[in-house]
């Protein structure tokens, strides 16, 4: 479970924080100062990699970093959250915010306004993570992925959440434990590409796309070559990466 989640550049200095500590989220200013030092440390160390999570163990606290070359982005949640399926949605948002809002960072002069919208984006990974789409949203994931399993010729389709749990769609059981082992293992790395990871899954080749903290997976039939699940997979990420901007 996320806490707070902080933006800092490279030299420390707060840009932005954001607690799930309260109903509805809110704002928040500063950084714990060992928080800073620590970024700072690690920022400036030659042997960290970008975009890798870090973390540092406080008391009944863990405090995760994920860095980029313009901005650090600080996760806090309680120290025995599983945090594997966590890891994956601090790698797909720190990229989205380092892609959207890494440019005003060098020349940032204070003002919160150059990072307009920052809330919304955070919002949409962290509340899907804790609480998963709305009801309404429910409704349209469903039928975009019906309408890809009526349209094209596969096997199977559907959303993985964060956890690997099956959101909706008609995945094998079978199918979808070798699924969640390859997410657990990092094989499929946080993409604003659109552009899938193949695997094979019981001579099944099955296009895997992460869409925030969703994956959308859809598999060909084995004799049916992987065009069919690319087309499938493209559609649903497509309409879901939509839907997650409206």
């Amino acid at each position: 479970m996320i806490l707070q989640i902080h933006l800092v550049k490279p030299d420390g200095d707060p840009i932005y924080g954001r607690s799930y500590e309260t109903s509805p989220p809110s704002k928040i200013q500063g950084v714990p100062g060992h928080v800073r030092a620590c970024a700072v440390l690690y920022q400036s160390s030659s042997g960290t990699s970008r975009e890798r999570v870090y973390t540092l163990e406080q008391e009944n606290n863990l405090w995760a970093y994920v860095f980029f070359d313009s901005l650090t982005v600080i996760f806090l949640m309680p120290k025995y959250t599983d945090f594997s399926p966590m890891k994956k949605m601090m790698q797909s948002l720190g990229k989205e915010i380092a892609s959207s809002y890494g440019d005003f960072v060098n020349a940032w002069s204070g003002n919160i306004g150059d990072f307009e919208g920052i809330a919304e984006v955070i919002d949409q990974y962290v509340l899907w993570d804790l609480a998963g789409p709305t009801k309404k949203e429910m409704t349209k994931i469903r039928k975009y992925v019906d309408s890809a399993l009526e349209k094209y010729n596969v096997a199977y389709a559907g959303i993985v959440d964060a956890t690997g749990q099956m959101v909706t769609g008609n995945i094998p059981e079978n199918h979808l434990q070798n699924i969640t082992k390859e997410l657990s293992d990092d094989s499929i790395a946080p993409s604003r590409e659109m552009v899938p990871t193949s695997i094979t899954v019981h001579e099944h080749v099955v296009q895997l796309l992460r869409v925030r903290s969703l994956v959308v997976v859809a598999a060909s039939y084995p004799t049916a070559g992987r065009f069919p699940a690319l087309k499938a997979v493209d559609e649903i990420a497509h309409n879901l990466a939509s839907l997650v901007k409206e």
